[in-house]
């Protein structure tokens, strides 16, 4: 059985989930029919894997950033934003749509600029990503605590239905501290996480992303259900972040959306220059890469990647004899 610091090395090393996301693309029923014009950037393995935080139930799921080639804009029907697909779960976000969720500091997007494991990228998004501290700031630290605090709303409004009358602050707080109690273990440790990188950048410091050492102890532990009055501290981590916040300066936006404007029309500038096309890595090799390792994660997906490759050459073959 291979040992998490090699099948870390093993995927973080090789072309396994670009791959992945290259089919998983392919794969999709897209409407237009220059179906296989797209350039992957970015593959990932995403959920609990990305940020370190993986426990033995944890499932597979994908994330990836394409451009779509430039000879698709020519057409009536323009690209998806994002294309998504089940068993295994991915998303790929085509990369104008990725961009503008980054300006508006979606964390769920900025998180793979920060990535360093179990991830691929070309050179183009590698020079995206020396575009990240743009995006750190007031609002980032905004959009964490509002991703937090909406998923305890989200309780709260269930709960709260028959108590909406409520006026007294120590009854309000009392009733929050419930709630909190209430929520599903799971939640409570992607709240708590959501959390700390809010604290963090509030502190003028990057996402962790990949978490490591105490902190990462603190949040297993508080997925298994093993910490007391998590419930506190994640109200007492409101409070802090929230104060902390409010002393930050806003951000210069017309800075950083001229830098990420720039980036991507260079990006398209050069991709008609050089003419890209995506092709995917080719069976003899991907075949010679998989079987260099040997690890048990990464049979597998290769078994994902081949199977999606499979399917996307039926569904082409069938849509070539529809349009005959």
């Amino acid at each position: 059985m291979a040992t998490q610091e090699e099948i870390n090395k093993t995927i973080h090393s090789n072309e396994n989930i670009q791959n992945i996301l290259i089919n998983h693309i392919k794969n999709r029923k897209i409407t237009y029919y220059l179906v296989n014009q797209f350039i992957l950037l970015f593959a990932q393995l995403g959920g609990s894997w990305a940020f370190n935080l993986n426990i033995a139930s944890s499932d597979f799921d994908y994330f990836g950033v394409f451009s779509a080639n430039y000879s698709i804009f020519g057409t009536v029907v323009p690209p998806p934003k994002t294309i998504e697909s089940n068993n295994p779960d991915c998303v790929a976000y085509e990369i104008k749509f990725f961009i503008e969720l980054l300006l508006k500091r979606n964390p769920k997007l900025l998180e793979p600029l920060w990535a360093t494991h179990y991830c691929w990228f070309n050179e183009s998004f590698e020079n995206l990503k020396n575009l990240k501290e743009f995006l750190l700031g007031r609002n980032a630290a905004h959009q964490y605590l509002g991703f937090a605090k909406s998923s305890i709303k989200s309780n709260i409004k269930q709960k709260n239905k028959n108590n909406s009358n409520n006026s007294n602050n120590s009854n309000v707080n009392e009733n929050l501290l419930e709630i909190v109690a209430k929520i599903d273990p799971k939640n409570h440790y992607k709240i708590l996480r959501m959390l700390l990188e809010a604290k963090r950048i509030s502190l003028n410091q990057p996402p962790r992303v990949w978490f490591e050492g105490e902190e990462r102890d603190l949040i297993i532990q508080v997925r298994q259900q093993k910490i007391p009055n998590v419930a506190q501290q994640i109200i007492d981590l409101l409070e802090q972040v929230t104060n902390l916040m409010n002393n930050m300066p806003h951000d210069n936006d017309d800075i950083t959306f001229l830098k990420l404007n720039e980036w991507l029309i260079n990006y398209r500038k050069k991709e008609i220059q050089e003419n890209l096309l995506c092709e995917p890595i080719p069976f003899d090799k991907a075949t010679q890469i998989v079987f260099q390792n040997q690890s048990p994660l990464y049979l597998n997906l290769f078994d994902q990647i081949q199977q999606l490759l499979n399917n996307n050459n039926n569904n082409n073959n069938n849509n070539n004899n529809n349009n005959n």
